[in-house]
């Protein structure tokens, strides 16, 4: 009769198993923790806006000759605008615009020499 060969076969436990996959869980939670805040922080989206918004209140000024300074919010922007004579020329003007977000981080930003009607 055949011997019946008595080997003993390597293999993890189940609390090993358990410990993996915890740590597993742990580095993927962590990873997708780094990955949302580089997204919210990085915002193409408010980048754009900012600079559609530049635009129209440098065609707006311009539009309606209001070369005066002003400041204002509007979509969770702040936009300020600053209005000064050129010195190297006569009947021009500094226009200096600048969108920032409510923490204060500049936007969009643009300086412009115009001309007063």
């Amino acid at each position: 009769m055949a011997e019946l060969i008595q080997k003993k076969v390597k293999s993890s436990t189940l609390i090993e198993v358990l410990i993996a996959m915890v740590i597993l869980l742990i580095v993927f939670g962590v990873a997708m923790l780094v990955f949302k805040n580089i997204n919210t922080s990085y915002s193409p989206k408010l980048d754009l806006k900012a600079y559609l918004k530049l635009e129209e209140t440098v065609q707006q000024t311009k539009d309606e000759l209001t070369f005066i300074d002003e400041e204002f919010e509007t979509d969770n922007m702040k936009v300020i605008k600053k209005v000064y004579d050129y010195s190297q020329g006569e009947n021009l003007m500094v226009l200096d615009i600048s969108v920032m977000n409510m923490n204060g981080r500049v936007l969009s930003e643009r300086k412009e020499i115009v001309r007063k009607n």
